[in-house]
């Protein structure tokens, strides 16, 4: 059975670091609006438009518009039919064995394995995978699971790094001997000098 994506309204799913991160937009006096799409923008007035879940429109005035878009796949998933309606490549969350073909796994942004779409998490959903492909190619049982892994280090100042660890029911699943959920000059400093050094020279070697 696959895991549903844990739907969650506010600024984060884990509620150990929706906690944190909901003080600090208090603290700040930012005003949040969730559930809202940015559906238009007009350049010239400085407007933007969003539609809520009832298909309000609403206008926003702005200064600066920081817009990140949707994530999607390639077409060449999309359009197959290996994809779901997301079109992603649709596993069961735990094996990563395609629920449509048996023969095809999948992992990292183009799976449908409702977690981040982080290195942390594709670099436990790796092992996960070449172990059971093996297992499959030799007709025993998959028994290797990925539990929904996956970090998130989030820069709430500067200097200043939360970094969120958890599995697929939100549960943290933290990594060092101290609360994470705490702004950290060392998790900054983690995050902006040893990560991308473990990820060039480790992670994608397979060496981590």
């Amino acid at each position: 059975m696959s895991h549903k994506l844990r739907r969650h309204t506010g600024i984060f799913g884990v509620q150990k670091y929706k906690e944190v991160l909901d003080k600090l937009v208090l603290e700040r006096n930012i005003n949040t609006h969730y559930e809202e799409t940015l559906v238009d923008v007009n350049g010239l007035q400085k407007i933007a438009t969003f539609k809520d879940l009832d298909g309000n429109e609403k206008k926003y005035p702005y200064d600066l518009l920081h817009v990140v878009p949707h994530f999607q796949t390639h077409s060449f998933i999309s359009e197959c039919p290996l994809s779901n309606d997301r079109g992603e490549v649709e596993v069961d969350a735990k094996t990563l064995q395609s629920t449509k073909f048996k023969n095809v796994f999948s992992l990292g942004d183009c799976s449908s394995c409702p977690t981040g779409k982080t290195g942390a998490a594709i670099r436990k959903e790796a092992p996960v995978l070449v172990e059971n492909l093996h297992s499959y190619d030799q007709s025993k049982p998959l028994s290797k699971e990925y539990n929904g892994y996956t970090a998130c280090p989030i820069l709430t100042r500067h200097n200043r790094v939360l970094l969120a660890e958890f599995d697929y029911d939100g549960n943290p699943m933290e990594s060092f001997p101290f609360d994470q959920a705490k702004e950290s000059f060392l998790m900054y400093l983690f995050k902006r000098y040893l990560l991308p050094w473990l990820y060039w020279n480790l992670m994608l070697k397979g060496l981590i």
